[in-house]
Formats: structure tokens, C-alpha cells, sequence
């Protein structure tokens, strides 16, 4: 597991910059990356959606949800 301060992420803002720093940090699997938003946002658990998802489909939800924003209101 990549060891990471939430501050090195947390300030990011587009899927351009997550992408530059996951791959600064030589990180590629989608479940890691996954993992690592999930961490910054303080999210424990994702409830599931019937149907067939891949690990990427999952971090892109993740992804999109970290850059819309709203969970640094809370």
C-alpha cells in the first residue's frame, strides 16, 4: 500500500491533476486508486448498484465524486 498525506490530495481538483499525481506516484491499479480517494474523503463504505462494474467503472464514480466536491462541505 502507497503511503500519502491527505494534503498532498486533498487540495486537487481536476481529473488531470489526480491523474498526474497517481501517476507521480507510480500508482495504477484502479482499486488502489479507488481506495486512496475513498481515504481523502473519509468515506468507509460505498453502497452497492445492481449490475456488473470493473474496478475502473468504480473509480471513475469515485473520481467524479472527488471532484464534484460536495464531501469537503462536510
Amino acid at each position: 500500500m502507497f503511503n500519502y498525506k491527505k494534503e498532498d490530495i486533498i487540495q486537487l481538483t481536476t481529473e488531470k491533476q489526480i491523474e498526474d499525481f497517481f501517476e507521480s506516484q507510480n500508482i495504477k491499479d484502479f482499486k488502489e486508486k479507488e481506495n486512496i480517494l475513498k481515504d481523502v474523503m473519509s468515506i468507509d463504505e460505498v453502497f452497492d448498484v445492481p449490475g456488473d462494474y470493473t474496478d475502473e467503472d468504480n473509480y471513475l464514480a469515485i473520481l467524479s465524486a472527488f471532484i464534484e466536491g460536495s464531501w469537503r462541505l462536510f
